[in-house]
């Protein structure tokens, strides 16, 4: 009798074992949804070539991505965004290391951004891999300039990031930052890389008091001074100075 009570002890150990182990496997790829299910569009878009670009999309649309190899590198491509649940899940998770396939659950439109970084050591990434996924919209329902960061009613610092992504043929931007009163805080212009759809610029403001102002992104017309695709985002600062 004792032994029939050991070997059930046993026999449950290691079922608890392999459950726990199952369950871990469960969360290898943090911020990915799996419980949502939407059936497949049977379209599959492979974006391999698609960085800094915008890519088309729906609901149920597959996203296939392959990076190179770097089984023997100490360095891996790691997901980052979206982490907000129900926009995107993998499909068949832990195949195969840098291929992944993502099906899209949700009307909603996403940058999907992965780093390469050394999964060891938290430091910046040597590179990134970004797409902005317009889902369920035609290129002529979106704005020609779209930008990220910061969101509207943000709170920057003394230094912040401007990015997003643009379709306009015109690759020069140009921003401006005025406080309360309307006065100019700074004000610059970026360029839009010819192979690409993304945007970045690292602002650094001038010292002062400032509590909330607004960033005012815009083109200019050649040969003329006249504005257009103009958007303002009102922000607020942290730790004035």
């Amino acid at each position: 009798m004792k032994k029939i009570i050991f070997f059930f002890v046993i026999v449950l150990a290691i079922f608890g074992f392999s459950a726990c182990k199952i369950q871990g496997e469960k969360v290898i790829d943090v911020g990915i949804n799996k419980a949502v299910e939407v059936q497949e569009s049977g379209t599959t878009i492979n974006i391999t070539d698609k960085n800094f670009q915008i890519v088309y999309a729906r609901p149920g649309d597959i996203l296939e991505l392959n990076f190179v190899d770097t089984k023997n590198s100490q360095n891996q491509w790691s997901f980052r965004s979206p982490i907000q649940k129900e926009i995107v899940s993998r499909v068949k998770p832990g195949e195969i290391l840098n291929s992944w396939k993502l099906k899209i659950l949700k009307n909603t439109n996403f940058e999907l951004l992965f780093s390469y970084e050394n999964a060891i050591k938290t430091n910046t990434p040597l590179k990134t891999f970004r797409v902005e996924i317009i889902v369920d919209k035609s290129k002529n329902d979106i704005p020609d300039i779209m930008v990220n960061s910061p969101k509207s009613d943000d709170a920057v610092g003394q230094k912040f990031i401007i990015n997003g992504y643009s379709k306009s043929n015109n690759k020069n931007i140009f921003y401006t930052i005025t406080n309360t009163e309307n006065k100019t805080i700074l004000e610059g212009r970026l360029t839009v890389p010819t192979d690409s759809s993304y945007f970045e610029k690292n602002i650094d403001l001038k010292k002062g008091v400032y509590e909330k102002g607004v960033l005012k992104i815009y083109q200019v017309n050649e040969g003329d001074t006249m504005q257009y695709n103009s958007t303002t985002i009102p922000i607020s600062f942290k730790n004035p100075q």
